[in-house]
């Protein structure tokens, strides 16, 4: 059954589901229903590896979200955090086999856009600071003399994620 509201249809009419999302009316077919446990006995061993590394690197996000929201270039409609899902699935961020997943946190695309990522980057601890440096890519297409690094730090053990898009 679908409803009005202030002149917006929402829920099911027929086979089509009309629905909300990010702001924008939508209408699909309704979902077949099927038994998820059907599903989950016909997996291949693949698939259900497939399946778990994407649900990994949907946590990993989760760690990294208000940093992806900020530091992807995406178009109108999309999130930052889908598009870091998409280069941790296709790069090697993600290693290993279900149900044993790491991440190669030097491997993890935090940022995407037109410039370049630094060359050279260290960290020091000095004084319980720590000091960031990396060699200036001014001279590169895209980059510019007064741009800003994201500096991005996580602590793994403590779940801990702290960056500044100051640096």
């Amino acid at each position: 059954m679908a409803r009005m509201r202030k002149g917006d249809f929402t829920g099911l009419v027929g086979t089509v589901v009309i629905y909300k999302w990010r702001g924008n009316k939508v209408m699909r077919s309704r979902p077949q229903t099927k038994s998820k446990r059907v599903l989950r006995a016909k997996r291949t061993a693949a698939q259900a590896n497939s399946i778990a590394r994407f649900g990994f690197a949907s946590n990993v996000a989760k760690r990294f979200r208000n940093l992806f929201e900020k530091s992807f270039e995406v178009e109108e409609g999309q999130l930052g955090r889908a598009q870091a899902i998409r280069y941790m699935l296709r790069g090697n961020a993600i290693l290993g086999n279900a149900p044993d997943f790491t991440i190669d946190y030097s491997q993890l695309v935090v940022a995407m856009g037109p410039v370049r990522p630094a060359a050279d980057v260290n960290v020091r601890r000095t004084d319980g600071k720590l000091a960031f440096t990396w060699t200036k890519n001014s001279d590169q297409p895209g980059a510019a003399k007064y741009d800003k690094a994201i500096l991005v730090f996580f602590d793994e053990k403590n779940n801990f994620v702290s960056f500044t898009m100051e640096g």
